[in-house]
């Protein structure tokens, strides 16, 4: 019994302790090895990009008449890159490391994040990190196309009846005026 009680309470304390809220400083560490400040940076140079591959940009550009599309498109790129400027200063930068920490510190445990550590460390980790922006560019920037065909088709199995559902809570009848 005394065995069985011993094995319970070291398998607790094993499971605690790998169980453990990452400390600050490694959860900084792991932020330098991910590169998270040049992850930042990529990031931002990156939205004109998805931007430009939304549905609800390609939807407004299609309205456009077709000899008029490049003016439009050139004056949303200034308004784009101007807002860039605007989101990429200290503050937001601050607040998305904040933020990035935080969520962080609820998803992994200390093992966790010294593994993360100890991979990012090793060459093939900082080959892989090199790639994330990349990766996360090409990801993003074809992720709207599928969401734009899908939600047509819910929009068109859906949609009637959501706009009736809508119309009956608002007027009180199948379509408001």
């Amino acid at each position: 019994m005394k065995k069985a009680l011993a094995l319970t309470t070291f398998l607790f304390a094993a499971n605690f302790t790998y169980a453990a809220t990452p400390s600050d400083a490694s959860l900084e560490r792991l932020l330098e090895v991910q590169q998270f400040d040049k992850l930042m940076d990529d990031s931002f140079k990156s939205i004109p990009a998805i931007a430009f591959n939304t549905p609800i940009f390609k939807q407004a550009l299609a309205k456009v008449p077709v000899e008029k599309q490049d003016a439009v498109k050139a004056r949303a790129d200034q308004y784009i890159q101007q807002m860039v400027k605007d989101l990429d200063n200290k503050k937001t930068r601050t607040e998305i490391r904040r933020l990035t920490v935080q969520n962080i510190r609820t998803i992994y445990t200390q093992e966790e994040v010294d593994t993360l550590i100890a991979f990012y460390s090793t060459p093939i980790g900082q080959s892989i990190n090199a790639k994330t922006s990349q990766y996360m560019e090409a990801v993003m920037t074809a992720v709207p196309a599928v969401f734009e065909r899908d939600l047509a088709k819910f929009d068109q199995k859906y949609g009637p009846k959501l706009k009736r559902d809508i119309s009956q809570i608002v007027c009180g009848k199948n379509v408001c005026n």
